[in-house]
């Protein structure tokens, strides 16, 4: 009988562990048989869980148990189930209170660097992302859920695109721009099971839908990639999109310095506007970044955008 494998992220979900920390466990070759199959770890289904995982799983326990054990400062660590659960956290969730009761489409977040821009950017996503598995247990013991019913009726209720721009810091438009494919391959993919198991999309829908995942579609079509997909994601769930831009400025700030930056604001503008100026589909949108960009380079015409930088009283806590 042929031995069954899994990937790195299905293991996660049956031990109840991170995919970045299943991924860490093959790496240091803890998990017999694992191998690397392109970017994804492949197991086997009948591996036993290390020695090492069994023992953290025990401190966890002891952690809820013992108010003053010392848990670990989450360095590095951008998942914030990870960090809800396993690390010190500084209680943040009051900020989706204050996105709820804005109402506001588009909210930048320019903050400097190592300021946990993309930590708070996974608690928003964690907390209004719609999920086969139950995401509440993350905020029961936060203050977000202290604050009633009211706000935990909008606790995974939505469908979520979620995209990070930092790695496009490439030295031409060309390569940034096959970089920017690739993200949108990826969170098509992330989407694609449950849209088309509603049968909602038409055949033309369909086909364009498959180009970005075979990494064949036209520029113009990529200009409108978020945009499609949150009217897709829209269709499926019925229920509007939220849009979380991480890092937006990365590829204009590399752009800048290459000699590029008129190709690169180009692209970012056309993504903007059908994603978040004329975007029947969205309910918010929240965008990250270390600058501000000026509103006439890339948010042209985007009147329902607020800006809170570090000098803002709101969200500065």
């Amino acid at each position: 009988m042929d031995k069954k494998w899994i990937k790195a992220k299905e293991l996660a979900k049956l031990w109840g562990l991170s995919s970045r920390r299943v991924n860490q466990l093959c790496k240091e070759n803890l998990l017999p048989g694992a191998y690397k199959e392109g970017k994804f770890w492949m197991i086997p289904s009948d591996v036993e869980k290390p020695e090492t995982v069994r023992k953290k799983k025990i401190q966890t326990e002891e952690m809820k148990i013992q108010p003053n054990f010392t848990r670990p400062c989450p360095v590095g660590i951008t998942s914030y189930k990870e960090v809800a659960k396993e690390c010190y956290y500084v209680d943040k969730t009051l900020l989706l209170k204050n996105i709820i009761d804005d109402h506001s489409k588009v909210f930048l977040f320019t903050r400097p660097r190592r300021f946990g821009k993309t930590l708070m950017m996974d608690m928003v996503r964690t907390f209004f992302e719609k999920s086969d598995v139950n995401t509440s247990q993350y905020f029961e013991n936060k203050k977000i859920w202290q604050e009633g019913e009211l706000y935990q009726q909008y606790q995974g209720k939505y469908p979520v695109i979620s995209i990070s721009l930092k790695s496009m810091k490439q030295k031409n438009f060309t390569l940034a721009f096959e970089t920017y494919k690739y993200l949108i391959k990826s969170e098509y993919s992330r989407h694609k099971d449950f849209i088309f198991s509603r049968n909602v999309l038409d055949e033309e829908e369909k086909a364009r839908y498959l180009s970005f995942i075979q990494v064949d579609a036209t520029e113009t079509m990529y200009n409108q990639a978020i945009g499609f997909l949150s009217n897709c994601l829209k269709k499926a769930y019925q229920q509007n999109v939220i849009i979380l831009i991480d890092e937006y400025d990365v590829p204009l700030e590399n752009a800048y310095h290459e000699g590029f930056y008129d190709d690169m604001t180009n692209l970012i503008r056309s993504c903007f506007e059908s994603a978040l100026k004329t975007n029947p589909s969205l309910e918010f949108a929240v965008l990250t970044g270390c600058l501000r960009v000026s509103r006439e380079s890339i948010f042209t015409g985007l009147n329902n955008l607020k800006t809170y930088s570090i000098t803002k009283n709101k969200f500065s806590q």
